[in-house]
This record gives C-alpha cells, sequence and structure tokens, in this order.
C-alpha cells in the first residue's frame, strides 16, 4: 500500500469517528515503515485524543518531531506535531518538556495561521 492509501483508510476510520480502527491502520503500517514521518504524526494526533493515550501520543510525536527539527522543516504539519507534543507531555506532567516544545512549536507557526500564535502565548502565560 502507498503512504497516501493508508493515510486516506485512517481518515475515513476518523470520519467515522472509529479512531482505535484509525490506530490500527497506522500502527501496521508503520511495523512496514517505521519512519514514515506522516504515519507517526498522525498516529501520534490519534493517540492524544484517546484517552490515556499520551504516552503513546509522546513516543510517536517525539519521532516526527526530531525529524522534522533535524531536517530543518517547517509546515503545517510540523507545527501540528510540535503542538500535540506539548499538549501530550503537559497531560504526562512533564510540564518543562511541554513548555520546551510549545515554545518551539510557536517558531512553526505557518504564516497562514498566525493567529495560533496569540493562543499560544496565552498558553504560555
Amino acid at each position: 500500500k502507498t503512504t497516501k492509501t493508508t493515510l486516506k483508510k485512517a481518515d475515513t476510520y476518523l470520519k467515522k469517528n472509529r479512531p482505535e480502527d484509525a490506530k490500527r491502520v497506522l500502527t501496521v503500517a508503520l511495523q512496514r515503515e517505521p519512519d514514515n514521518i506522516e504515519f507517526l504524526n498522525k498516529l501520534g494526533r490519534i493517540c492524544y485524543s484517546l484517552d490515556d493515550g499520551e504516552r503513546e501520543a509522546i513516543q510517536y510525536l517525539s519521532k516526527a518531531v526530531e525529524y522534522y527539527n533535524k531536517n530543518n522543516i517547517k509546515t503545517k504539519d510540523s507545527f501540528e506535531a510540535t503542538y500535540f507534543l506539548a499538549q501530550a507531555l503537559h497531560l504526562n506532567g512533564q510540564y518543562d518538556e511541554a513548555l520546551e516544545m510549545l515554545l518551539l512549536s510557536r517558531t512553526e507557526v505557518p504564516i497562514e495561521e498566525k493567529a495560533l500564535t496569540a493562543k499560544i502565548d496565552k498558553e504560555v502565560a
């Protein structure tokens, strides 16, 4: 399967309010392609949305954020991965790391979504 097909299948499950099925699809796909940044990002965000999923979210989103930073990629995806990683770290009681990621996410806000900068500033304060 291609990355696009896998992501589309996961999105279909999400639209049907079946996040556990979307998670399963992406988990299987990651076994085939453990470094697929799109799978890591989406799976991390799905885990974040599930009850008590923050530890898993941290696992996947940390890998995605590390990849984005190492390759100096600043896109909507890199912003979202960093922002949701900050939120998951906060829920997990890792406040210093959460603040660090929140501040990093502020530098990655896409130009078309600058209103998010004010939201992040509020959270940091």
